[in-house]
């Protein structure tokens, strides 16, 4: 294997339940980010703020980053002790997380571009908008 040089501008963070690596992977290929992004894998992804933003703030030193990618999924297992009554409200706990730590980072670093997504339980991503 050749190490390429890589000169990464985006952090993707995800969630670091292993039924969802591979869909990371495939979406990360799609996206051609996979050799030429910073990954962070959290439990529950933005569930805990601080561990994200510790690394937000580390590659931004480390490698300049100037986007940022959050990515959330429904029936993560970090979630599980919320104990939703339904889908509804476990997407919405989700979405208003994303926002949350969006926020976050923009009040930290205004320059830094924000992507939200969160995967629904057919593994489909939705654009979360920041707003």
């Amino acid at each position: 294997i050749t190490i390429m040089p890589s000169n990464p501008k985006t952090l993707v963070a995800t969630t670091s339940d292993p039924r969802y690596q591979e869909l990371f992977f495939d979406w990360l290929s799609k996206r051609k980010l996979v050799s030429n992004h910073v990954r962070i894998a959290v439990a529950g992804c933005v569930k805990d703020r601080e561990a994200i933003m510790k690394s937000i703030r580390q590659a931004k030193k480390s490698y300049g980053i100037q986007k940022v990618v959050l990515i959330n999924a429904l029936g993560d297992k970090a979630y599980s002790e919320r104990k939703f009554a339904n889908s509804d409200l476990e997407k919405e706990a989700h979405r208003n997380d994303l926002k949350n730590t969006a926020a976050a980072i923009k009040a930290e670093s205004p320059g830094i571009q924000v992507e939200l997504f969160l995967v629904d339980d057919k593994q489909k991503f939705e654009e979360i908008p920041l707003q």
